[in-house]
């Protein structure tokens, strides 16, 4: 998986050099897609213990995938169906204290797996481009916002603990979780392409938790899975 990212990454850097020595003249209205790759900042802490962007122990970072497809409608404004997908797996995590059955011990998950996938609509405005020369960067600067429904599937197999000191072994517990959960979404952005080409975006996004407390599962106790991404991707226009 790794080296498809760096493949993806460098294929997108290629196409960026396409669109640069084109000349760009946008029609009024546009069909595109393309594809983007994103590292992931998770901002709520107890999320971010479990899933920091780059995890040293285990040898992997937090990253989302996100294709997309657009339509133009005109110099200002587009619409966009955006998916993404967060998939991590992972060893081992630190441990954590969690209350099941009334009883309150220490967890140490391993063999941990998280997807999440948005389901977003997203509006793109782009303030400057009316008045800016169709070659400059102002023509491709945009701001937005998207909404949408979010699938977390989450599960654990956890070593549990008296606490988080003790050496008293408990026993082995089992634990999964599939939920979904609306999202929204905020962003600035800057889009270098014509009919190919390469963008950049820096967003958040909002994800509430659902805090019933059932599992020993950070999506069952965060008060919300929120993050932070910066993408950069590549799209082709129609």
């Amino acid at each position: 998986m790794k080296k498809f990212i760096l493949s993806l990454i460098m294929a997108l850097m290629f196409f960026s050099g396409l669109a640069f020595s084109q000349t760009y003249e946008r029609e009024t209205s546009e069909l595109y897609a393309g594809v983007g790759v994103s590292l992931v900042f998770f901002t709520q802490e107890d999320v971010w213990n479990i899933y920091p962007v780059l995890d040293v122990n285990n040898t992997s970072f937090t990253y989302e995938i996100n294709p997309f497809l657009g339509y133009r409608i005109d110099k200002t404004v587009s619409l966009e169906f955006s998916p993404a997908f967060i998939i991590n797996k992972s060893n081992s995590k630190d441990g954590f204290y969690f209350t099941l059955n009334n009883i309150k011990n220490w967890y140490v998950p391993q063999n941990v797996s998280l997807v999440i996938i948005p389901i977003n609509l997203k509006a793109k405005f782009f303030p400057l481009a009316k008045n800016a020369a169709g070659s400059s960067f102002k023509s491709g600067f945009y701001t937005g916002l998207g909404a949408g429904i979010t699938f977390i599937g989450e599960s654990y197999d956890s070593y549990v603990y008296e606490n988080k000191n003790s050496l008293s072994y408990i026993g082995y517990y089992n634990s999964k979780k599939n939920i979904w959960q609306p999202n929204a979404q905020i962003f600035v952005g800057l889009d270098l392409q014509s009919k190919l080409g390469l963008g950049f975006e820096l967003g958040y996004r909002f994800i509430p938790g659902k805090l019933d407390n059932d599992e020993p599962l950070v999506s069952a106790f965060a008060p919300n899975m929120n993050y932070v991404y910066l993408n950069i991707k590549g799209g082709l226009g129609f």
